[in-house]
């Protein structure tokens, strides 16, 4: 079911929405300045205005110390 304008759509499972997680990864390690092993989708939401925002629930690892 499509939202209205302006709201949120229902929680949704994340098949086609990790190639985003993917597409950002490196830009959220710049400016976290973090090493994520794992960066997965868990679940997500979009509101539709004039165009799509996404609200994505990731899973990730961080690594704290590289030796």
């Amino acid at each position: 079911m499509e939202p209205t304008v302006g709201g949120y759509s229902e929680t949704i499972p994340i098949e086609e929405i990790q190639k985003i997680c993917d597409q950002v990864k490196c830009q959220v390690k710049e400016k976290t300045k973090k090493v994520y092993l794992e960066f997965r989708a868990d679940a997500y939401r979009y509101q539709i205005v004039q165009g799509r925002n996404y609200l994505i629930k990731v899973i990730n690892t961080v690594v704290l110390f590289i030796l």
